[in-house]
């Protein structure tokens, strides 16, 4: 009996073991299926991971991974979710979902939300008993979410979902692994926009500084030449930064807008002139505000001046509170200039228009050094012929005195009478010399008041012709009998300084022309002499203050080179001019001078 016992537990327990041993093969063997599946599971979805990775652009790489592991589980919407800067879940990464890009939840919100939150993942074998399951299309039964980490950070969240399959813990063997993979490359691809994005910050800094020098440099050469400084800025600028097309439009005396440099743009563009508030130009130039238009088709203010241009950006120029004029910048691409290029053309027309304004005053500093020089050399030449001009007359008087003192006896009558009246032709020459003098003199500081009376100009002629000395070779065709109101001593004296400078450079004893001939507004006075004429070039100097051609105290003709000055001052004074030809009448080959003076009865009072 005891060995039957014996025997039979004996046998009872090779039954067990061999259960166990059975037990034991089949987990065994149930267990490297499962392993071989997840392995094989797992080599699926890296290669669906390294296909996404192909792609060049990283919304394409996103959704190709996505449709990929939607395959790989059953799921009918797969979503990867970041944070985005105002702290929601955006997708960046979808398949399934109509409008994606619509989908934003707040952390702790759905099952995705909360695995960012909690950084654990979330099975919901049955998405009706989730608690915080939010429904993002019809018929979802089951849903995954995982948290994407890197390094121990949680950096988003993934999400799956299915109508059909039921997931388990044993999905997140397979997903949690994949979703770090996926972590590593999101974490790779931000590290490497943002490294791109700094290269391309300090490309864009080193352009810009580059353009800023080159405006500085070429503001060093501007003192000499403007013009040439100007292209060079906005060709150095233009390449530096790739900008298709830039021009520097300025102010012109006349109120207009016109090109100085440019690049990029067809020559015949650069030759409109632009009027205030035309085109987007003149608006900015007028307004003083910069314009930065996007598409220019949409802006009533573009003119259609380069058919190819899209999009353009425009800033003023100035100095203090005065607009010089604008620089411009345009693009054949629509939407091509951010506000960071708006804001730096600001910054290269700040320092544009201090380049324009030296390189002006610097020619203002010039023009002024050289206008007193020339000040300067006038006043000297002035002193020489004046003083020339003095003492010839004084010497005559002296002479004459002197003779007439020594030689009292033996002068005849005749003799002292000649001598007499030669002194006194020579004091009538100096009382001329002093009263230019005097007349400069008032006519700088104001001192003339001007008069309306109405005169004769036949009578105006004549008196002016016996005080100058030369009535007996004036030539005068007055028929009109023309009367207006003037100021008769202002064109008395105008017409005196005609008659003598006529009567100097015409030779001895040829006669002076002149003729009076009725205007509507006035009259006209012509003075046609027989000398050589003014040279050409010289038709305006001539008016200048001390002016006289030749050099000083040489020219046998005397004179101080303030009667024409006085001339025209005078003339301008009256609302009219004098102005300087060649006379083309028969007999004098001269010059002419042609006196344009207004009724001052038809001015106000």
């Amino acid at each position: 009996m005891d060995f039957f016992e014996t025997r039979l537990e004996i046998i009872e327990a090779v039954a067990w073991l061999v259960t166990v041993t059975a037990g034991v093969a089949a987990g065994v063997l149930f267990a490297r299926r499962s392993h071989d599946r997840l392995t094989g599971t797992l080599a699926a979805a890296s290669a669906i991971v390294s296909e996404g990775l192909s792609h060049a652009e990283q919304e394409d790489a996103f959704a190709s991974m996505s449709a990929g592991l939607a395959r790989l589980f059953d799921a009918d919407s797969v979503a990867l979710a970041l944070p985005t800067a105002d702290g929601r879940l955006a997708c960046v990464g979808s398949f399934g979902y109509s409008k994606p890009e619509e989908m934003f939840l707040r952390p702790g919100e759905g099952i995705s939300g909360r695995a960012f939150v909690t950084g654990e993942p979330i099975v919901a074998p049955d998405v009706s008993k989730a608690e915080h399951y939010k429904p993002a299309g019809p018929g979802i039964k089951s849903a995954l979410a995982v948290p994407m980490r890197y390094q121990g950070r949680v950096i988003g969240a993934f999400n799956v979902e299915s109508r059909t399959r039921r997931y388990d813990e044993s999905d997140l063997d397979v997903l949690v692994p994949i979703v770090d993979q996926i972590a590593a490359v999101v974490e790779g691809t931000r590290l490497r926009r943002e490294a791109q994005e700094r290269a391309a910050a300090e490309l864009k800094a080193r352009q810009e500084l580059q353009a800023v020098s080159a405006v500085v440099l070429a503001g060093v050469a501007s003192v000499h030449d403007l013009k040439a400084s100007l292209h060079s800025m906005i060709t150095e600028i233009a390449d530096r930064l790739g900008w298709e097309s830039m021009a520097l439009i300025l102010y012109g005396d006349d109120g207009l807008l016109y090109t100085r440099a440019y690049f990029g743009y067809p020559e015949y563009s650069t030759r409109i002139a632009f009027k205030p508030g035309e085109g987007v130009v003149g608006a900015v130039a007028q307004s003083g505000k910069g314009r930065l238009v996007p598409d220019v088709s949409l802006d009533p203010d573009y003119l259609d001046i380069v058919g190819a241009t899209r999009s353009e950006m425009c800033v003023p120029l100035r100095a203090g509170e005065r607009v010089l004029g604008v620089l411009n910048a345009e693009s054949p691409r629509p939407d091509v200039f951010s506000r960071e290029d708006f804001e730096l053309l600001a910054t290269l027309a700040d320092q544009m228009s201090i380049v324009i304004e030296r390189a002006r005053l610097a020619a203002l500093e010039r023009t002024a050094l050289e206008g007193m020089r020339e000040l300067d050399k006038l006043k000297d030449d002035f002193v020489a012929t004046v003083s020339h001009e003095l003492r010839t007359p004084l010497t005559s008087i002296n002479g004459y005195a002197q003779t007439m003192l020594v030689r009292a006896d033996d002068l005849t009558e005749a003799d002292r009478r000649s001598f007499l009246e030669a002194t006194v032709r020579q004091c009538n020459r100096l009382s001329t010399i002093v009263e230019s003098l005097l007349l400069v003199s008032q006519l700088e500081s104001g001192e003339i008041r001007r008069r309306r009376e109405f005169a004769r100009l036949e009578d105006l002629v004549a008196n002016a012709a016996e005080a100058s000395g030369a009535e007996d070779r004036l030539v005068c065709h007055d028929e009109s009998g023309v009367g207006l109101v003037t100021d008769p001593f202002r064109l008395h004296h105008i017409l005196r300084n005609l008659f003598e400078n006529a009567a100097k450079y015409s030779p001895a004893g040829s006669p002076v022309l002149v003729r009076v001939c009725p205007r509507a507004d006035g009259a006209c006075v012509e003075v046609h002499d027989g000398g050589s004429g003014i040279p050409k070039g010289a038709e305006e100097i001539v008016f200048d203050r001390f002016r006289r051609l030749g050099e000083p105290g040489t020219s046998g003709v005397p004179g101080t080179g303030l009667g024409l000055y006085i001339v025209r001052r005078f003339a301008r004074d009256l609302g009219g001019d004098v102005t300087i030809a060649r006379s083309t009448e028969p007999g004098y080959g001269g010059a002419l001078f042609a006196l344009h003076v207004r009724n001052l009865d038809l001015e106000p009072a």
